[in-house]
């Protein structure tokens, strides 16, 4: 592993943790691959750190005024340990992708966002709905 890997791996996951840290394990995983299939579409950004810091896209990363923005994770809980591990293994292709091409998802307590279409839904896991909405 290189340090940008390492980097990429803690990113990654502290995205799945902000993101889905409440999900079961497959709304992590779905999650981590969502954004990898975004890195793959090179429309969102050719590496994980291009597309987890691209302005307003995953807001608990880049929003100023999101809460989750000043949460961090502490050492041992195992949660964030989950999410560590789900990161690596999506790296590398190590788990089963159970949304596909899916490069997009929202929250079941949010109102849709535009882009969440019936023709471009793929699944939903827990409380999260994912999209393909890339090219």
């Amino acid at each position: 592993m290189s340090l940008q890997s390492d980097a990429d791996r803690t990113f990654l996951a502290l995205c799945v943790w902000r993101e889905a840290r409440g999900e079961q394990r497959d709304g992590k995983i779905a999650v981590a691959y969502s954004i990898m299939n975004r890195m793959a579409s090179k429309s969102w950004g050719n590496t994980v750190m291009a597309v987890l810091f691209q302005r307003l896209q995953y807001s608990s990363l880049t929003y100023y005024s999101d809460p989750q923005l000043a949460t961090w994770p502490k050492d041992n809980d195992p949660s964030w340990l989950e999410c560590l591990e789900i990161a690596e293994a999506v790296m590398y292709n190590q788990l089963p992708n159970p949304i596909g091409g899916a490069d997009s998802y929202h929250d079941t307590s949010i109102l849709p966002p535009k882009w969440a279409t019936p023709d471009n839904f793929v699944a939903q896991i827990g409380r999260l709905r994912f999209y393909q909405v890339g090219v």
